[in-house]
């Protein structure tokens, strides 16, 4: 089995029917399996992976799980793979025809432990073409690829477009993090991403993101959005500290990153307690604090840390300086 493509599976009847489609209708030459984990159905869900399986019995696989979590709904699928290369692809977007076949065959080509492609906006059934800083070609070792992944925007981190060496994942016991004040995907990107030898980037296009008008992202509160990107800096700082010690040059986001964070999310957004310029001082103070003296104690990212198992052998770093900041997902 060369590849094994995750599914994670919850309230996306209305999508999931091209989503398999488009994974039915690979040109990938080689074995495949798409493992459908069917997470805590309420629609008709169910019967469209039946249908998938009664076409292609040999590619798809049915899970069904009551976790209500797309953390754990991945890791399931993780557990059960077998491919040689994971994918994931959400229940409601879809790829194109050469979505496997360019991915493995860059693999193989560049020898790479991950490979990252680009993709494409799609929303009322138009594409919206991003401009990517990933979309410039190249194999990396992992400190350029993470020095790319702080500096890209359009990227942010997501899991799906990407392909990765099941055995990276496995022997460095990479897993999804349930910690609700964080981003999943980032943690787990940034977590491979430290882990893997080489990463290749290409300007490929295989992937459509459905832009939902009723999707999580869609509907964040920018402050709470901010503060958890964030909260999973802080995190990739503490989880590099673990791995690499101190180390230099694996967790160095620019100027852009930090730009990028007070401007896309705070720009527009107003708050009853707290004027733009204080939050904005409060952002500045947190990258702070993140990037040169790492703090536990007493900081917004305090309750993600310890909620997380990854982090029960550090201690808990105080904030010496008393350096002001807030949980800005509270204004």
């Amino acid at each position: 089995m060369k590849i094994s493509v995750i599914v994670p599976i919850h309230g996306v009847e209305k999508y999931l029917r091209k989503c398999l489609r488009t994974l039915l209708e690979q040109d990938f030459s080689y074995a495949y399996e798409v493992i459908c984990v069917n997470d805590n159905p309420n629609d008709s869900c169910p019967s469209i992976i039946d249908e998938f399986i009664d076409l292609a019995p040999s590619i798809f696989k049915r899970f069904d799980v009551n976790n209500r979590n797309i953390s754990f709904t991945r890791n399931d699928g993780i557990k059960v793979s077998k491919g040689e290369y994971i994918t994931f692809v959400d229940g409601d977007d879809f790829v194109n025809k050469n979505f496997l076949s360019t991915l493995y065959k860059e693999a193989l080509r560049s020898e790479a432990d991950i490979v990252v492609s680009n993709y494409y906006g799609y929303k009322n059934r138009k594409i919206n073409i991003f401009t990517s800083n990933f979309a410039a070609k190249g194999v990396y070792d992992n400190k350029k690829a993470l020095s790319k992944l702080f500096n890209d925007v359009s990227c942010r981190g997501y899991v799906w477009g990407k392909l990765f060496k099941r055995e990276l994942i496995i022997e460095n016991k990479l897993e999804f993090i349930d910690v609700k004040e964080t981003s999943e995907d980032v943690l787990f990107t940034y977590m491979s991403f430290l882990h893997a030898s080489k990463v290749s980037f290409i300007r490929d296009r295989l992937y459509f993101y459905v832009m939902r008008d009723d999707s999580i992202t869609s509907t964040w509160n920018k402050f709470n959005a901010a503060q958890m990107v964030l909260n999973s800096l802080a995190l990739m700082k503490l989880y590099s500290l673990k791995i690499k010690g101190d180390e230099k040059g694996y967790f160095n986001f620019s100027t852009f990153s930090k730009k990028f964070l007070i401007r896309y999310y705070l720009l527009f957004a107003k708050s009853n307690i707290y004027t733009k310029h204080e939050i904005n001082e409060c952002v500045k103070n947190q990258f702070k604090i993140i990037t040169q003296d790492i703090s536990i104690e007493g900081m917004p990212w305090e309750k993600a840390a310890k909620s997380s198992h990854l982090f029960d052998d550090i201690k808990n770093l105080k904030n010496e300086k008393n350096v002001d900041v807030f949980d800005i997902s509270k204004t």
